[in-house]
């Protein structure tokens, strides 16, 4: 785990995410529909160096993940490419040989994200497949009334 200023490109290279069966990235990104690849994830804003790590370096991972997480804001893109889908983070996650991937498809709260990611966490623990997961993660938020927007952002991406 990488956090304030050693979450950078190369401490993030470093942590080897390559040998880990669940990653998970919280953190902002920033989606760019006209150039998909140069989406990144901001690791950390007080590096007074590198803190961008692009969807292009993404997909030159050897991932062997069962699961990875974006838990960041639009980390799944907003709009559907014709003939590609929904490119940036997520296809870069996929593209470098994770199995599943969640992420938003548009901002949701803190607190709200903070309590789904607990119960899907929660739920993975219990032996269920991420996509099951996930399901019931949302039918808990809805059960605790949880304002839809937040809980319908997040979705699960698989190869």
């Amino acid at each position: 785990m990488r956090e304030g200023r050693e979450a950078t490109p190369n401490g993030f290279a470093l942590a080897q995410p390559g040998k880990s069966s669940i990653l998970h990235i919280s953190a902002h990104a920033i989606s760019f529909p006209e150039s998909p690849l140069d989406s990144y994830i901001v690791l950390s804003p007080e590096t007074t160096g590198e803190y961008k790590l692009y969807a292009r370096d993404l997909a030159k991972l050897r991932l062997s993940a069962k699961l990875v997480t974006l838990s960041a804001c639009q980390s799944a893109g907003a709009k559907n490419v014709p003939g590609e889908g929904l490119v940036r983070l997520t296809w870069a996650v996929l593209s470098a040989g994770a199995r599943n991937v969640v992420a938003s498809l548009w901002n949701a709260g803190d607190s709200s994200t903070a309590f789904l990611m607990s119960k899907l966490y929660s739920n993975l623990n219990e032996h269920e497949a991420p996509a099951q997961a996930l399901y019931a993660a949302k039918l808990d938020m809805l059960k605790h009334k949880y304002v839809t927007k937040d809980w319908a952002a997040f979705h699960l991406y698989a190869r």
